[in-house]
């Protein structure tokens, strides 16, 4: 057994421990108290649309901005055309059922159109373009966190979860736009909304042991994630000056993209049902 896979040992230690209902409760708490906080605060979103390397290259503004995100593109039809091509063989092997599959794939679409989301509001970085930098992402985010609970919990769940997420998180960025507008610009639910499904979503990978070998990897792509977020803004500058190659927003867009392709090509191109033969 790896590294990876001793993150997600079925073995009963731990909150694992605990009875299944007990777990179920804590993840509904969980849930609930990230519901509870959308709407315990307001947030004036801070200066975001300057980063450090506007560069223009072949006649694109903010070049490295831009162009890193050709890695999501193609993660997103990487896993895609991998879908397409052995959708005959996952089914009993990779998933147990067609709503696992659907999850997985509609995640992978999604990555597509981050790429092409934050691409165009890179090339433009304004408010109104970054809605549809950010609204994909939302559509991530809500595919996964269904995904994970789909298959770890109850496929069911997944779906609703999925769905409500697929509805409620674009909402959020809605609400943010037209409270600007308004002149009371309020970020806060879209932070905690997305932020706190991914905790959720994480959350399940503790609480639940994944029905197939490799689930470990899990762990793995949101550790990568979250070494993400800080080159978002607070380390751009600093990679930067480091010799001006790229700033560390492109490193963001490059680190979330290695996440994504870290489910596809650890976790799930590999796996198979625990105690099946590969």
């Amino acid at each position: 057994m790896n590294n990876a896979e001793t993150l997600d040992s079925p073995a009963g230690g731990g909150l694992r421990g605990l009875s299944r209902r007990t777990r179920l409760t804590v993840l509904w708490i969980a849930a609930g108290a990230t519901l509870l906080a959308v709407f315990a605060h307001r947030l004036r979103a801070p200066v975001y649309n300057v980063f450090a390397d506007q560069v223009t290259c072949l006649g694109i503004p903010n070049f490295t901005n831009v162009a890193s995100n050709l890695a999501f593109v193609l993660v997103g039809v990487w896993g895609l055309a991998w879908f397409w091509t052995e959708r005959s063989r996952l089914l009993g092997t990779r998933f147990r059922t067609q709503t696992e599959l659907a999850l997985y794939a509609s995640f992978f679409a999604a990555a597509v159109l981050v790429g092409l989301g934050s691409a165009y509001y890179h090339y433009v970085p304004t408010n109104a373009t970054l809605f549809w930098d950010r609204c994909p992402m939302t559509l991530a985010v809500a595919a996964l966190t269904g995904a994970f609970i789909a298959e770890r919990v109850d496929g069911r769940a997944g779906v609703a979860v999925a769905v409500a997420l697929a509805l409620f998180l674009p909402a959020t960025l809605v609400y943010w736009r037209m409270s600007e507008a308004g002149g009371a610009e309020n970020l806060w639910p879209y932070l905690v909304g997305l932020y706190g499904s991914l905790g959720v979503a994480t959350l399940v990978l503790v609480l639940f042991p994944s029905p197939y070998t490799h689930g470990g990897h899990a762990f793995v792509a949101v550790a990568w994630y979250a070494l993400a977020m800080p080159f978002d803004k607070l380390l751009d500058g600093w990679v930067y000056s480091l010799g001006g190659i790229m700033g560390g927003h492109a490193a963001k867009h490059l680190l979330a993209a290695l996440a994504m392709f870290w489910l596809f090509w650890f976790m799930l191109r590999p796996r198979r049902l625990r105690g099946t033969s590969a």
